[in-house]
């Protein structure tokens, strides 16, 4: 089976006063169609007078997805990998009586 990942914001922690987003929370989780695997972790930002500026009410999930996977750089691939690992370790529980 293959496997696939999916990358979703949980939850965005903001300073209300310059409007700014500071922390991204993510769910990792990858999937075979049967079983799932979830690794959970934030992502932190500081905004800098200057840096494009993008007004919280206008923020995408696709956007700030960009921001993350940008700031991570190679460790998207990493990250991807080790969900997708634990996936694999998961091992299909019985239930019942062997007679």
């Amino acid at each position: 089976m293959s496997i696939t990942t999916n990358w979703a914001i949980t939850q965005l922690d903001s300073d209300k006063e310059i409007n700014a987003v500071f922390n991204v929370h993510i769910s990792l989780t990858a999937s075979n169609g049967i079983n799932t695997a979830e690794k959970k972790f934030v992502v932190g930002f500081q905004y800098q007078a200057g840096d494009t500026f993008i007004p919280y009410d206008q923020l995408t999930e696709e956007i700030v997805l960009s921001w993350v996977k940008t700031k991570l750089d190679v460790d998207v691939k990493r990250f991807e990998d080790e969900v997708s690992a634990m996936l694999i370790q998961t091992s299909p529980v019985e239930s019942g009586l062997p007679w």
